[in-house]
């Protein structure tokens, strides 16, 4: 896997990798720059990995839900995401910086990382692409600040993105199967 420096500043792209696993790479061009695996279709844990570390994350609790961030193979908590009932949420990192995560468009198409100063670490543009195939195989675009390419969280904070995103969209799936449903 490609190291992150200050050539990643920029776009990089998040692929769904083959039709049955649910593994997806994070690339720029035709390097590898990270990966995220999900355990199983219907649970919430997925590893992830770049050159800089690996981690597990995981959706835990039911009324007061929440993502731990842990190094893989390890059970200490490195992070923890903070969702709100608006949308977004906080992720508060083991050292004790908080990073805010937001919808940025009324659709949940854009996402964006907040530093606590209220810069943008980096973007995330959610394509569907067209058609049927383009709602089963997501594609994340991620526009980094060169400012932040060299910040040690942000492999961290890149693939806990995208983890987010695919977990927000495989929790309002049979949600909205539902209300389809009920509307037919």
């Amino acid at each position: 896997m490609t190291s992150f420096d200050i050539s990643l500043s920029g776009s990089l792209r998040w692929v769904k990798v083959g039709a049955e696993a649910e593994l997806y790479q994070l690339q720029k061009g035709q390097d590898v720059i990270g990966r995220l695996t999900w355990n199983s279709r219907c649970g919430t844990l997925a590893d992830a990995e770049c050159a800089e570390g690996r981690w597990t994350f995981k959706r835990v609790g039911c009324f007061d839900p929440f993502v731990t961030v842990r190094a893989y193979g390890s059970e200490r908590t490195l992070a923890t995401f903070r969702p709100r009932l608006s949308g977004g949420g906080l992720l508060e990192l083991e050292h004790g910086n908080v990073i805010e995560f937001n919808a940025s468009d009324l659709w949940g198409h854009r996402w964006v990382f907040l530093e606590p100063e209220g810069s943008v670490l980096l973007d995330i543009r959610v394509d569907h692409g067209g058609g049927f195939l383009g709602a089963l195989r997501p594609e994340g675009i991620i526009d980094i600040r060169e400012a932040s390419v060299m910040k040690p969280e942000l492999p961290l904070v890149l693939c806990l993105g995208w983890y987010l995103i695919l977990l927000l969209e495989r929790e309002m799936d049979p949600t909205m199967a539902a209300t389809l449903a009920a509307l037919v």
